[in-house]
């Protein structure tokens, strides 16, 4: 049994930019962990508000955290990328300065990479905490009851059937594979993560824990809304996440990549942008057309249903034996 005094071989990165009013309690949800990171590296991204004074505060009171301070703003993924480079242990967490953890967050994902040494990622239930009214969203994945290992080749199977999103607050990685496909390249923008996370899974597979352990805060100023104003670029940035994948040369993990149907959203209006684009061509299939069928009808009925509801019509449709979607191609 496992105490707060426990620490395990984990990094843990935070870029840094303007979050001074969200970064303290970010960082105390980690050193409260029931088990503890062994480093804390915040990278700041040349913040202009009081980030530096408290970083270098909270620096002063504990030595696990380790500050690194950017004379210039590059972005979120290149402050990952340095973080990265700087962290030492087996297992990193790549966490937003604003989101939330819930204290078993690491017990948990250290636990379930124990236990299932294939694995190079582990992840959990996504949930939003909205901080206008302190209300708390949780959305299943629905992918069973207790937590289990995915090969590559089960994870494409179970991504064919129930095409779900692995939210990175939720991630632990293993750093070395992390870093060996590139980490979270800046040139892929905000659909960064999901490429380094689809790429892993499909490569060397993935445990999943049936529980939330974390929260996604969203404000106006949280990292998932300011990137989910960029729309207007998705399909570059989807069309080079593509190249990268049909230009790999692997191919096992190309015949993965399309027998899942994967797009960071399944929209029409982003598959007609890409029809002109040859890797996508060679990436749509009839699963895909499907996903995006069910995306466009889920978009319109959304909005008029309540939490509870949306779980519910989620669950279901996650759960359908979809004969041309499970099917192989």
């Amino acid at each position: 049994m496992q105490t707060q005094n426990d620490v395990r071989d984990i990094s843990i990165v935070v870029p840094n930019y303007n979050h001074a009013h969200h970064l303290g309690a970010r960082i105390r949800s980690f050193l409260d962990q029931t088990c503890a990171p062994k480093e804390i590296i915040i990278v700041d991204d040349a913040s202009t508000d009081g980030s530096r004074k408290l970083i270098e505060e909270l620096a002063a009171m504990h030595p696990e955290i380790i500050p690194l301070f950017k004379e210039k703003n590059a972005g979120v993924n290149e402050a990952l990328a340095d973080g990265l480079n700087l962290a030492t242990c087996k297992y990193v967490v790549l966490a937003s300065a604003d989101d939330i953890c819930l204290p078993a967050f690491l017990d948990r994902s250290f636990e379930a990479l124990s236990m299932h040494p294939d694995a190079v990622l582990v992840f959990s239930d996504p949930a939003e905490h909205i901080d206008a009214t302190g209300e708390e969203r949780r959305f299943e994945h629905f992918l069973g009851r207790e937590t289990f290992f995915m090969s590559p080749d089960q994870f494409a199977q179970l991504q064919r059937r129930r095409s779900f999103r692995i939210p990175t607050n939720t991630v632990m990685f293993k750093r070395e594979p992390l870093i060996a496909v590139g980490g979270f390249r800046k040139e892929l923008h905000w659909h960064a993560d999901w490429f380094a996370i689809m790429q892993l899974c499909l490569s060397h597979g993935a445990c999943y824990v049936p529980e939330v352990l974390c929260y996604v805060r969203v404000c106006e100023d949280s990292y998932s809304v300011t990137s989910l104003k960029q729309k207007d670029r998705h399909a570059e940035v989807v069309a080079k996440c593509l190249d990268y994948i049909y230009q790999s040369h692997d191919e096992k993990l190309i015949e993965r990549f399309r027998l899942s149907a994967l797009m960071p959203q399944h929209e029409f209006l982003l598959c007609l942008k890409l029809l002109s684009h040859q890797s996508f061509r060679h990436h749509i299939s009839p699963a895909l057309v499907g996903w995006a069928v069910i995306r466009q009808l889920w978009s319109l009925v959304r909005p008029c249903l309540n939490i509870s509801l949306r779980n519910k019509v989620r669950g279901g449709i996650n759960r359908m034996p979809v004969g041309w979607i499970s099917r192989r191609e």
